[in-house]
């Protein structure tokens, strides 16, 4: 079942990030889609698969050794730590094109951060602020 869980939440991911990609001008898509409907489906798989498990799990946040037994504890806890990932890189695609288009800059330089965004989180953010600087000459 987590094998599953874990195809089809990659799936609406991939669907989200098709939607920020391939229909930036699709404004419902962007706000109802990608900035409601799958990160709401992912906080709520979230909350049904980690507080359960949290509360019963070896492990925590205090340190690399506790974070390490938790996340060995169950592959549903892994499958929770993954929906976060895919939940919080998504809305900062969201954030980043929404701000994109807000600065009139060209969808085709968003491509770049927005595919960043999709791989590596954090550093598609940073590619977008440092495009941003550059677009409105503010560093």
């Amino acid at each position: 079942m987590i094998d599953a869980l874990f195809w089809i939440f990659n799936a609406l991911a991939l669907f989200g990030w098709a939607v920020l990609l391939g229909f930036p001008g699709w404004a419902m898509g962007r706000r109802l889609i990608v900035g409601l409907i799958i990160p709401a489906i992912f906080a709520f798989a979230y909350a049904v698969l980690f507080v359960p498990l949290y509360l019963q799990a070896q492990g925590g946040f205090g340190s690399i050794e506790k974070l390490l037994a938790l996340l060995s504890y169950d592959p549903a806890i892994v499958l929770a730590a993954w929906l976060h990932f895919l939940a919080f890189d998504l809305l900062i695609g969201r954030m980043i094109l929404e701000e994109s288009q807000t600065l009139q800059m060209p969808h085709r330089l968003m491509i770049a951060p927005l595919l960043l965004c999709f791989m590596f989180g954090p550093v598609g953010w940073l590619a977008f602020i440092l495009l941003k600087r550059w677009k409105t000459g503010r560093f």
